[in-house]
C-alpha cells in the first residue's frame, strides 16, 4: 500500500532529488 505511493513520489522526486535516502517527500 505505501510501497506504491512511495514508489510513484520517489520517481518524480528522483529526477530532482536522486540518491536521496528519502523516499517520501513532503
Amino acid at each position: 500500500m505505501l510501497a506504491q505511493k512511495s514508489r510513484r513520489k520517489k520517481k518524480k522526486s528522483a529526477i530532482s532529488n536522486y540518491g536521496s535516502s528519502d523516499g517520501e517527500f513532503p
